[in-house]
C-alpha cells in the first residue's frame, strides 16, 4: 500500500511483487485509502474542462 500511496501504478508493483496477474494485485492494493482518496478529489477539483481537448469524432 506504500508503493500505491507513493505515486507507484498497479503495474509497477504487479512486477515488484511478481504476481503474475495484474487482477491479484488489483484485488489486494487497491482498497480505500485516504491519502489516495484526497490525491485524486485534488486532481479532479484541479481540472478545467476548457483545457481538456477532445479527439474528434
Amino acid at each position: 500500500m506504500l508503493l500505491r500511496e507513493s505515486g507507484a501504478d498497479l503495474k509497477q508493483i504487479q512486477e515488484r511483487l511478481r504476481h503474475t496477474k495484474i487482477g491479484t494485485t488489483a484485488d489486494i492494493y487497491t482498497h480505500e485509502s485516504e491519502l489516495i482518496s484526497r490525491d485524486a478529489a485534488d486532481r479532479l477539483e484541479s481540472l478545467n474542462p476548457k483545457q481538456i481537448k477532445f479527439a474528434p469524432n
